[in-house]
């Protein structure tokens, strides 16, 4: 289910089928990483933070306040694998059964696979992606204009 705003952007917001009409969301006027985010994961969220909330598209509320954490937390942990897979090689030699010497798959690549699709699901929830995006014309705050009319 779309945000009430996104179909209002989109132009197929209907008060009619608005199950939540009267309930009014807190747009963020701040958002604090939590202290687990460390690193890579932290500037992730500051950047999601700055550029979906409070100097960009104004989207944010308090309620996306967890998703932006798991968001920035898997984005982290995908870099740190990505760093490890360098480190080590996308191939390593390992033991099999018999004892004997035989080169695979680094076992953290179906990991880093899975990290990723997380991450675009994720990244398409908040329009951050390409396709995402298009389907839906954001104004940035500091572009939109007073109006009187609220269409």
């Amino acid at each position: 289910m779309k945000p009430q705003e996104i179909k209002k952007q989109e132009g197929t917001y209907r008060p009619d089928r608005d199950k939540n009409k009267d309930v009014e969301f807190d747009k963020v006027d701040s958002m604090t990483a939590p202290s687990f985010l460390k690193g890579e994961s932290k500037k992730a969220f500051q950047i999601l933070v700055d550029e979906l909330g409070l100097n960009g598209y104004g989207l944010l509320t308090t309620l996306d306040a967890t998703a932006i954490i798991l968001l920035a937390d898997a984005y982290g942990e995908y870099l740190r694998v990505c760093k490890e897979i360098e480190e080590d090689g996308l191939v390593i030699e390992d033991y099999n059964n018999r004892k004997a010497l035989v080169q695979k798959a680094h076992p953290l690549l179906g990991y880093k696979r899975q990290l990723f699709r997380d991450i675009v699901v994720l990244l398409k929830e908040f329009g951050c992606t390409p396709a995402s995006r298009n389907k839906v014309e954001f104004v940035p705050i500091n572009q939109q204009e007073d109006s009187d009319f609220d269409f």
